[in-house]
């Protein structure tokens, strides 16, 4: 079972007949880990990430340019496309 479908299995049956499946980081209290980024990070076609959950992203799943924005959105959309 993937690390999202424990935290609401509903998820997963949603996205499955999609025309274009986007994923909006919202961290919000603590309802996310490395697992479940990864995860969702791998089934969106489109990723928003905002400059500041960006480091937060940058840190659980350890992108190497941590401090370096354009960086870490390039190893994003190269590592999750």
């Amino acid at each position: 079972m993937s690390a999202i479908a424990r935290y609401d299995p509903s998820i997963s049956q949603c996205v499955a007949p999609r025309r274009y499946a986007r994923f909006d980081v919202n961290l919000r209290q603590s309802f996310y880990n490395a697992e479940v980024l990864s995860e969702s990070a791998k089934l969106a076609d489109i990723m928003k990430v905002n400059n500041e959950e960006l480091p937060i992203m940058a840190k659980l799943l350890q992108i190497p340019f941590i401090y370096d924005e354009s960086r870490a959105a390039r190893w994003l959309r190269d590592t999750f496309s």
